[in-house]
């Protein structure tokens, strides 16, 4: 006579059936996974080329230890993104609007006929590269050293001060004023340039190795892995650092 298989067995050896099958499903999917270049990691699919693009990024520099980059870190800090901005550039004004300042890595896609023009150093060399630049309305006294010439035809807009890499400068040449003065000229209140999102005092925004804060009247801008930079109040003064 045939042995009878209690219904007991026959849940058990159901279950350990439906065991072994799902390990033969996990073991097939895990050898197809290696065999197309991916690998598990912390229950997310990460391909080999993945690890590999990781591996050969740069890293961010560390931060220089000097009294300027520690104050621009010390404000809350706010997204490039949240002031309009992207990966590559953001345009934001100082609340009282007297100030527009521009950080990207191609400060030399600045122009005359925008909101930050493109500045150059002492030597008349025109920025480029990555770099923060920063515009006021009123033209301001420039230091001894610091002065460039201009073209026939063009004058010095000493309202413009940036830093980029490997140098720094004030003046912009240009034929006619620039936007922030003109527009600080046709509007008694108000004017175009309140429409640029805001940085608010005691906030910081990073784009790359470049930082920017408004510190009561004045924009702080600085080189984060080398602490080069400037200062800029409209129609007051404007200072490099370090000297």
């Amino acid at each position: 006579m045939p042995t009878r298989v209690s219904p007991v067995r026959r849940l058990v050896n159901a279950v350990i059936g439906l065991i072994l099958l799902a390990v033969l499903i996990a073991l097939c999917f895990q050898i197809y996974r290696v065999a197309t270049g991916q690998t598990a990691v912390y229950g997310r699919a990460e391909s080999v080329s993945d690890k590999v693009e990781e591996q050969i990024r740069p890293q961010a520099a560390p931060h220089a230890d000097t009294a300027e980059v520690r104050s621009i870190l010390a404000t809350q800090p706010v997204a490039a993104t949240e002031l309009g901005g992207d990966a590559h550039r953001v345009t934001f004004r100082s609340p009282s609007g007297q100030l527009v300042c521009t950080i990207a890595d191609d400060v030399s896609a600045l122009d005359a006929t925008g909101w930050v023009p493109r500045p150059a150093n002492a030597s008349g060399q025109e920025a480029t590269g990555a770099g923060a630049v920063c515009v006021g309305i009123a033209n301001l006294a420039v230091h001894r050293g610091d002065a460039h010439a201009c073209a026939a035809g063009q004058s010095l807009r000493s309202s413009v001060v940036g830093v980029w890499n490997d140098s720094r400068g004030i003046g912009a040449c240009s034929t006619d004023a620039t936007r922030m003065f003109a527009d600080a000229r046709d509007h008694a209140e108000g004017g175009d340039r309140f429409q640029i999102p805001e940085l608010g005092f005691g906030m910081h925004v990073e784009l790359g190795d470049y930082g920017c804060t408004m510190t009561g009247s004045q924009a702080v801008c600085a080189q984060l892995s080398t602490g080069r930079g400037f200062s800029l109040e409209d129609n007051v003064d404007y200072g490099f650092f370090p000297n």
